[in-house]
């Protein structure tokens, strides 16, 4: 009988991002509707929120497909979707950095780095090492 293998980052990554990606949904909304939070500016911008709200449930639609492929014999390709996932926002940042800096100050840009750049490196870094098993097993 074959060894489930268990990909734990995966694991890990999935849970991260249906907490981060529920709670930044929540305070959009409220920031939409009070003008209040780290999302008050919606509240002046709401088409804004329809981006942000597609965004984060296509994330949180990301970490569902990363909790379901976690035991994929090829796990290691799921960690390539997490690390494109977090590609994504880094080139909204770099298409459109001024815009960003202007509405939302300097400070969100290096959250989103924070958050994002991290995920790239584990995942490819995880990818990488599940894909040379894989090569030496076959």
């Amino acid at each position: 009988m074959a060894a489930i293998h268990r990909n734990y980052i995966l694991l890990v990554h999935g849970i991260f991002l249906l907490l981060v990606t529920t709670a930044n949904t929540f305070q959009s909304l409220v920031g939409l509707s009070s003008g209040k939070g780290i999302f008050g500016f919606l509240n002046a911008l709401p088409i804004a929120e329809v981006g942000l709200f597609q965004a984060y449930l296509l994330m949180m639609l990301i970490g569902i497909v990363l909790l379901l492929n976690m035991r994929s014999e090829h796990s290691w390709k799921y960690d390539l979707i997490g690390a494109v996932a977090h590609l994504i926002p880094l080139l909204a940042l770099v298409f459109f950095y001024s815009e960003i800096r202007k509405t939302m100050g300097a400070d969100i840009i290096k959250a989103s780095c924070f958050i994002h750049l991290p995920w790239i490196t584990i995942e490819l870094i995880t990818a990488f090492v599940l894909f040379r098993r894989s090569v030496s097993k076959a």
